[in-house]
């Protein structure tokens, strides 16, 4: 897959893929990747054979923005990277649609994390949904650095998935709408079941 350009994040980095139509950044959709991960193995996950994630945004016009951190960083460090993610979405999209943010394990707790922070700062990060995939259980120390933000974001719609091997809870009030599903095929970062359902989430 082609992708239009990478930006270089504080303690990570991104690569965007536009969606069918697009010349530039419309309706991102921010997923940020689980710490260890390198971008080139998540963009792997994002366009796997077995489901394609990142076709199926295209298809939808939906603009996908994957992210990664620097080898090392802290829950401190990798949710400014996710903050810096949106805010350069924000700054580069045409048009005032809302965007979405999310993040697959460990990253999902950074993309939260980002989010929670920002609304702690007033900072409005535009976003109308965001969603967990197999959202990781936070550490002692993470839990109380999100309790010390309000623990979620409170502006946007919560969708949360798990897959079989999911060790992410999904319970009220943490989601507004969930799914456990079939786990992913090795190396696909979702299954075909929970994808076509994220993607019609975020499509309406």
């Amino acid at each position: 897959m082609t992708s239009s350009e990478d930006w270089h994040l504080l303690y990570g980095f991104a690569r965007v893929f536009l969606g069918a139509g697009n010349r530039s950044l419309a309706r991102p959709v921010v997923l940020v990747g689980p710490r260890g991960g390198d971008l080139h193995t998540l963009q792997s996950g994002a366009d796997h054979p077995a489901y394609s994630l990142r076709q199926a945004l295209y298809n939808q016009s939906l603009d996908l923005v994957l992210v990664s951190f620097l080898p090392g960083a802290r829950l401190g460090d990798r949710h400014l990277t996710a903050q810096t993610a949106v805010q350069r979405a924000l700054a580069s999209r045409t048009g005032d649609a809302p965007i979405a943010v999310g993040g697959t394990g460990d990253g999902a707790l950074a993309a939260r994390y980002a989010l929670a922070a920002m609304e702690a700062k007033m900072i409005d990060h535009q976003t109308g949904s965001f969603f967990t995939c197999d959202q990781a259980t936070p550490t002692d120390g993470e839990a109380e650095a999100l309790r010390q933000v309000g623990s979620w974001p409170r502006r946007p719609r919560r969708l949360g998935l798990a897959g079989d091997g999911g060790t992410g809870r999904l319970a009220d009030p943490d989601y507004d709408d969930s799914i456990r599903g079939a786990r992913a095929p090795d190396g696909a970062l979702l299954s075909g079941e929970l994808g076509a359902w994220l993607v019609s989430r975020l499509t309406r």
